[in-house]
């Protein structure tokens, strides 16, 4: 590779994207669909339904279920196989991260950065 990666342009791209992609979705599908300005086809319509959606979602499962199917593989391309999915799945995560870092707001706010009343001179 040539260069720090986590400055080259398809990587900024790529979370540029992400980001932009993801809250398309939130923002002009999801609110929208949850309350009840349009429907967009979720298999939800409320903040109860929704939760139970993203429940029934079991991700460990699937993962378990992966990971013996690659003990079944051939071992060179098993393992191969099974380096591939987890980079993949923890550099998504990353993304994931990063944007719930950004949307996080600060736990205390530092009263100096905080805009004051202009006091006019008499």
């Amino acid at each position: 590779m040539i260069g720090n990666t986590n400055s080259s342009f398809f990587v900024r791209l790529g979370r540029k994207l992400f980001y932009r992609r993801l809250n398309r979705e939130i923002f002009s599908s999801l609110m929208p669909h949850l309350g009840h300005e349009s429907d967009e086809g979720y298999p939800f319509t409320s903040d109860e339904e929704i939760t139970a959606q993203t429940e029934a979602l079991d991700l460990e499962r699937m993962l378990q279920d992966i990971e013996g199917k690659i003990k079944k593989l051939p071992a060179a391309y098993g393992r191969c196989f099974r380096y591939l999915m987890h980079k993949d799945i923890y550099e998504r995560l990353q993304m994931y991260a990063q944007v719930a870092k950004c949307e996080t707001p600060p736990a205390t706010i530092d009263p100096r950065f905080v805009a004051r009343p202009l006091v006019t001179p008499r």
